[in-house]
C-alpha cells in the first residue's frame, strides 16, 4: 500500500455503498503492515470509518479470538453512539473461545441498547 491513508478511504467506500448489517474485521491490516497497526490507525481514522457506521446503522462487530477492532477503537465506537454485534469468523468446525466477548461487554459496559437492531423503513 503506497498510501497509508488508503487503507481507510477502502474501508468508507466500501461502507458508503455497503448492503451488509455489520463490520466484520473493521480494522485488520495485511500482515506485512500489521506491525504498523497502532499508527496507521489514528484516531482521525477511526472516526472516519465509526461515523460512516453509525450514519448508515452498520454494527461493528467484535470478533471471538481476534484482536480486531483494537480495544481503542471499540471504546472510540462507543462513545461516538456506534452499536455492536458479536462473530466468529468461524472457519472451522471446531468450538471458538467466547471470552473476548464476555471480556468487551464488561470494559465496554454494554447492554441491550448497545447493540444492533434492524431499522425498518
Amino acid at each position: 500500500m503506497n498510501n497509508n491513508k488508503s487503507l481507510v478511504v477502502a474501508v468508507v467506500t466500501g461502507l458508503c455503498f455497503t448492503l451488509f448489517a455489520d463490520l466484520k474485521n473493521a480494522t485488520y491490516i495485511p500482515t506485512p503492515i500489521a506491525g504498523d497497526y497502532e499508527r496507521l490507525w489514528t484516531e482521525e481514522r477511526m472516526c472516519a470509518v465509526i461515523r460512516k457506521c453509525v450514519e448508515k446503522n452498520i454494527a461493528i462487530e467484535i470478533q471471538a479470538e481476534s484482536p480486531f477492532p483494537s480495544p481503542r477503537f471499540l471504546r472510540l465506537a462507543k462513545a461516538m453512539g456506534a452499536k455492536f454485534s458479536f462473530g466468529t469468523n468461524n472457519f472451522d468446525p471446531g468450538p471458538k473461545d467466547l471470552s473476548r466477548w464476555l471480556e468487551a461487554i464488561r470494559w465496554l459496559d454494554l447492554g441491550p441498547g448497545d447493540m444492533w437492531s434492524a431499522k425498518w423503513p
